[in-house]
């Protein structure tokens, strides 16, 4: 191929990927130069891509160590997890069963409820769940979806906890605030029984 002009030559080779172009003949001087000027480049490259090659590997290590990490607390809180469960089972349950054969007040026995109602949450995995999905319920509202999911009314809520009514309501809409349910017609209930 042809060319009119050295530039023609050297657009040629630039557009082919080219970092540099000589047309022959070329002064010594500056073709000297412009080579030294290359080597250099060159050697700065090569070393950013040592560099870049470092740090992909100790980001690798740091990556690896994390996942160690991860995986040694999983099994400390599964091994703490059941320990406690163990514990609450055999000591508590047992406690508050006795009580309950005990106690002839129907307010003592309702107290005893909420009580039994919340080891129960606690030893379920329902909060879990929703810190899994994202949602940041306080202990309040964990112990009335709670509620709410084993189907009873406002009224059965305030009574189990001892609060009133109107607590129990304010804490059934920010539930449902803090789910996405405001404005819709979904059922809470329905909604926090697919939570799995």
């Amino acid at each position: 191929m042809r060319h009119e002009n050295d530039a023609d030559i050297a657009q040629e080779a630039f557009a082919a990927g080219a970092v540099d172009c000589f047309v022959l003949p070329y002064p010594q001087k500056e073709f000297v130069t412009r080579v030294r000027r290359n080597l250099f480049f060159l050697k700065q490259h090569i070393a950013l891509v040592k560099k870049n090659q470092i740090l992909k590997n100790q980001l690798d290590e740091q990556e690896h160590a994390w996942e160690t990490v991860l995986r040694v607390r999983e099994k400390l809180e599964k091994k703490h997890e059941k320990k406690i469960m163990g514990n609450i089972m055999g000591r508590v349950l047992p406690l508050v069963q006795t009580l309950r054969e005990s106690l002839t007040a129907p307010r003592q026995k309702e107290c005893l409820d909420s009580i039994t109602t919340s080891v129960s949450e606690i030893l379920s995995d329902f909060p879990f769940k929703l810190i899994h999905r994202g949602i940041e319920l306080t202990g309040a509202e964990t112990q009335v979806a709670g509620l709410i999911r084993e189907g009873k009314t406002s009224k059965q809520i305030a009574d189990q906890l001892c609060v009133a009514e109107s607590t129990v309501v304010f804490h059934r809409q920010n539930i449902r605030k803090k789910l996405g349910l405001t404005g819709k017609r979904e059922a809470l209930g329905t909604v926090l029984k697919a939570i799995d």
